[in-house]
């Protein structure tokens, strides 16, 4: 009796710290650093996907002009479109037109969209999406991801 009141009272406790546990959700984090201007063009689209706020731009025939902008967003979806609203007014809904270029020791894609032509997806550093024209004297686009 005592064996089978041991094994019951044993069996109570496990069920209750098994029950008792919550999981946690586990929230899929972006690559904070991760260099895109040498990938395929499906890794670039996978980490630069969602909705993005373009902060700046650096660089110029005076590489330290700075320009800032504000309440522009520039969405990337999954179907290989961007969407680029400026005060929650759309101003470009296009698909992505990609170039493969020769650039530095290798090859690049080039974006094209909406008027930024040859693009350059450089990477994400620090949780920032930098995108650069491709050319001499080029601009260079600074994005924050869009909560």
């Amino acid at each position: 009796m005592k064996t089978i009141l041991k094994i019951l009272l044993l069996g109570g406790l496990i069920g209750i710290t098994v029950f008792s546990c919550r999981k946690e959700k586990i929230i899929p984090r972006h690559n904070t650093n991760i260099t895109l201007y040498d990938k395929p063009i499906d890794v670039i689209l996978a980490n630069i996907m969602g909705k993005w706020d373009l902060r700046y731009g650096k660089g110029g025939i005076a590489a330290n002009t700075v320009q800032y902008f504000h309440n522009y967003i520039w969405e990337f979806t999954s179907d290989n479109k961007i969407i680029q609203t400026y005060n929650d007014t759309i101003e470009c809904n296009s698909y992505i037109q990609w170039r493969r270029e020769k650039y530095m020791n290798g090859f690049t894609y080039l974006m094209s969209v909406c008027g930024w032509n040859y693009t350059i997806v450089n990477g994400i550093y620090n949780d920032t999406l930098v995108l650069s024209g491709y050319g001499p004297d080029a601009m260079s686009y600074y994005f924050t991801r869009s909560n």
